[in-house]
């Protein structure tokens, strides 16, 4: 009993924070498609929009836990282990992908990259674009 409910805690902890790191990159994709005057760009909203394809199959992985009280089978788990890795790498490809796509999208927009990090970022994390160079230092 007790491993059902903690396998279960395990799932909705897996399964919420697979749904709260897709819409939070979700809402950073939509705010690039607006093409303000100030853009500030980050590879990782691809990487949270594509968690969870990678994520969940270890969320799955405790189904079996919590419905039958009993642990997935290691066949099981490897396919399952081998489909995340697949969906990581994936995930790794459609984030250069899309990072260079909408670099050059920007730039053919004629938008500028600031130097520096941008307000409210961790360095190496994002980069600003503007369409007009004073908007760098704001």
């Amino acid at each position: 009993m007790k491993q059902r409910f903690f396998s279960f805690l395990g799932f909705l902890l897996f399964s919420g924070l697979s749904s709260s790191i897709f819409y939070a990159g979700l809402y950073l994709l939509s705010s690039y498609q607006k093409y303000n005057s100030v853009v500030v760009y980050s590879i990782w909203s691809i990487f949270a929009i594509l968690f969870p394809l990678f994520f969940m199959p270890y969320a799955l992985m405790l189904i079996p836990a919590f419905i039958q009280g009993r642990s997935i089978s290691s066949k099981s788990g490897k396919i399952l282990i081998r489909i995340s890795l697949f969906f990581l790498a994936a995930t790794l490809i459609g984030m250069i992908s899309f990072s260079i796509i909408f670099k050059n999208t920007l730039k053919n927009r004629g938008y500028i990259e600031c130097q520096g990090v941008p307000s409210g970022w961790t360095p190496g994390m994002a980069t600003k674009y503007t369409l007009d160079i004073s908007n760098c230092n704001k």
